[in-house]
């Protein structure tokens, strides 16, 4: 338990853990826990992208979240990659730690600055495409539908 009450171990204490397996077959999985946060930083949220590139190397991208170690769920968050081509190094995909706030509105209660990430390979290079709502680097900041008579916000992809 967290000194703010939250279950260590929840879904906003989470990890990314990825299996692999040469066959298939029960009993040859092999699992590891790629990140294996603690303390303050970034947490993994609800979304990863899996790719396999064209070398048979492994690449994973996700959205996390900051935190102090202590409150969770901030929309405040980064976009990372790991890749077994270099399996000693996280990489900064996208930096998204602006306040939300500072927009007219924002995501659904699950969804942070950036969401739904996605990982493909092009010509031996690697691409993503995700949603950022209200980023100031860009200069979309009013992403709010107002029209449909929801408060809810469109992303820019």
């Amino acid at each position: 338990m967290t000194p703010s009450g939250h279950t260590t171990g929840n879904s906003a204490d989470a990890d990314i853990w990825y299996a692999e397996s040469p066959t298939g077959a029960s009993g040859t999985w092999t699992r590891a826990n790629l990140t294996n946060y603690s303390g303050a930083g970034y947490r993994a949220g609800l979304e990863v992208s899996s790719l396999y590139d064209s070398q048979g190397k492994l690449h994973l991208i996700w959205n996390a979240s900051k935190t102090d170690g202590v409150e969770f769920g901030s929309r405040r968050c980064r976009i990372f990659h790991w890749s077994q081509h270099y399996p000693a190094m996280f990489y900064t995909v996208y930096n998204a730690d602006w306040d939300p706030l500072n927009g007219d509105c924002f995501g659904n209660s699950s969804t942070m600055n950036v969401a739904k990430v996605s990982l493909a390979e092009c010509n031996d290079r690697l691409f993503t495409v995700f949603t950022s709502f209200n980023d100031p680097a860009t200069g979309h900041t009013d992403d709010c539908c107002t029209s449909a008579g929801s408060t809810g916000a469109n992303g820019e992809i």
